[in-house]
Parts: C-alpha cells; sequence; structure tokens
C-alpha cells in the first residue's frame, strides 16, 4: 500500500510528489479504519489481480 501510495501517479491527486509515504504513516492513518474504529471502510480496486485504485466507503 505504501508504495502504490508513493507512485508518482498518486501523488499527483493524493500527496506531495517529493515527500513519498512512509509505511508508518499508511498504518496510522488505515490500521483504525480497518479495525473499524473509524467509520470509512478503504477497498482496494483492482483489475485481472493488480491494484490500480482505493475507494473508501462510509
Amino acid at each position: 500500500m505504501s508504495q502504490w501510495l508513493s507512485t508518482k501517479e498518486v501523488l499527483e491527486f493524493y500527496g506531495d510528489v517529493n515527500a513519498p509515504f512512509t509505511l508508518q504513516q499508511v498504518i496510522d492513518k488505515y490500521e483504525p479504519r480497518v479495525n473499524g474504529e473509524i467509520a470509512v471502510v478503504p477497498y482496494i480496486v483492482e483489475l485481472d489481480d493488480e491494484p490500480i485504485g482505493l475507494c473508501n466507503v462510509i
């Protein structure tokens, strides 16, 4: 997840191309969502078993 979030294409929309996401930043943001502590459920969108996107559902 941190690798995907740190790609140039993703950082253009969701971050800073000069500051890629660290693994700890991803854990801090998404772990509470995965554990149900925050009412946002993250889904990874795949095409032919390749992750191509992220969708958050409230």
